[in-house]
């Protein structure tokens, strides 16, 4: 059975404090962390609560949890990879001229040639010709009953550039309630 799963994930942060990371996931509802460095909020859309907390230097380091902080080390522990083709990638509402790179990285934890258990896929990566930045990247596993892919797509993806003080402001959904934080 081949299953596929798409998150739109949405992440800007300015240093020294300010950060805003939302997941949208297809069937769990929207999680926002915002923080304007002051304030913290967060925001799950399955309880349609929210919390407002003090911020603190935690939560600029939740961009440690999100597929962010693995570009970092994307050409650690690389088995091999090639320039499959040049493409253009339609994202954000515009087409943007890639590249795209499969990288096979040795199996993780739980994984092993074995075909009782997942055998991890090459991940295939658009990268923006011109930014040199990750728009798009494709993974998954394959075992003898399954094919696993994940898809994870920047809408907008820039480093360097100004952002507004009001995204990292959470502004609750209509109906919301606060809940008591943590």
């Amino acid at each position: 059975m081949d299953s596929k799963i798409e998150t739109r994930v949405i992440v800007a942060v300015t240093e020294p404090n300010k950060v805003k990371i939302e997941f949208q996931y297809p069937n769990g509802g929207d999680w926002v962390r915002a923080s304007d460095g002051k304030t913290t909020w967060d925001y799950r859309a399955l309880t349609h609560e929210y919390t407002a907390k003090p911020a603190t230097a935690y939560d600029i380091n939740m961009i440690n949890g999100t597929r962010l902080s693995a570009y970092e080390r994307i050409a650690e522990e690389v088995q091999s990879a090639k320039l499959v083709r040049s493409e253009s990638l339609s994202t954000g509402g515009r087409n943007v001229a890639c590249y795209v790179l499969e990288v096979q990285y040795p199996p993780r934890n739980g994984t092993s040639g074995d075909l009782a258990v997942a055998t991890p896929q090459p991940t295939t990566y658009w990268i923006d010709k011109a930014k040199y930045i990750v728009l798009q990247e494709s993974t998954g596993s394959e075992s003898k009953s399954s094919k696993n892919t994940r898809t994870t797509r920047f809408d907008v993806a820039s480093i360097n550039e100004p952002v507004p003080d009001t995204l990292f402001v959470f502004d609750p959904p209509r109906g919301a309630k606060l809940a008591q934080a943590k």
